[in-house]
């Protein structure tokens, strides 16, 4: 092609579908750079192709005026839509074996893309008191939601680099994370909030402490404050303009 041509690798692209296509493969190479949301997904791209790869956080909007959780409750939201590849009723499964004296709701937010898992979904909603699915949400009330709750629970399998965990480390929400790259790298090595993926118990162990143990919430807190600056949108402007300009491309002002 006459211009620079930019590939943005989102989602899960980077960790099952690129990997496996020849196709996709063959248009990385052709690319003259590539961009992946967090820097763990380097490791998922050959060698090769690290110098023209660069690592752009994705920014969220416009800041919320501030939200207090509730205090007559403990409330989890989980915003993703219902797929298998997100795991989506690990906050549910984990919310029963919490113990009876927990104040703890789980809010569920997603649409339904897998059919089948509609009614798994109207089961859970009707069989346990601790969990109510939403369905879709406008963007606004599912930031809204996100902002009013004391955790986001997200508990995908495989993931690029969640924009939902994005938005909870802007707004200063405390995550608990499967522990899978595309986590890891917004949230860091050392963030102390992950529990392996599926193992329901180790999630329920690190709800229980999350709502009983102020320090250890308070360093969830802290986790999440110390990667704001990623998430400004005046640092995902300034990493776009640097690309640009390593294309040899001119910046309007």
């Amino acid at each position: 092609p006459e211009v620079p041509v930019v590939l943005a690798l989102t989602g899960t692209d980077v960790y099952h579908p690129l990997r496996e296509s020849a196709r996709g493969m063959a248009t990385a190479r052709q690319a003259d750079r590539l961009v992946v949301l967090q820097p763990l997904a380097l490791q998922e791209l050959p060698v090769e192709l690290h110098p023209r790869t660069r690592v752009i956080y994705q920014s969220v909007g416009p800041p919320l005026p501030p939200h207090r959780p509730p205090e007559n409750e403990f409330r989890i939201c989980v915003l993703g839509h219902l797929r298998d590849l997100k795991d989506p009723f690990r906050a549910a499964a984990a919310a029963r074996l919490v113990p009876e004296q927990s104040r703890l709701r789980v809010y569920h937010a997603g649409g339904v893309l897998e059919p089948p898992l509609l009614e798994r979904a109207r089961q859970e909603n009707r069989a346990n008191q601790r969990y109510r699915w939403l369905g879709e949400l406008p963007a606004e009330q599912a930031r809204q939601l996100l902002a009013s709750s004391h955790l986001l629970v997200h508990s995908s399998l495989k993931e690029g680099g969640a924009n939902v965990v994005s938005e909870a480390i802007a707004l200063g929400v405390p995550v608990l994370a499967s522990h899978i790259p595309g986590n890891v790298g917004l949230l860091g090595q050392d963030y102390p909030g992950y529990f392996p993926p599926q193992d329901t118990g180790a999630l329920a162990d690190l709800i229980l402490r999350a709502e009983t143990d102020h320090s250890f919430y308070h360093t969830l807190k802290k986790g999440v404050l110390a990667q704001q600056p990623n998430f400004l949108p005046d640092k995902e402007l300034q990493a776009w303009k640097n690309l640009l300009q390593s294309l040899g491309l001119a910046i309007p002002r």
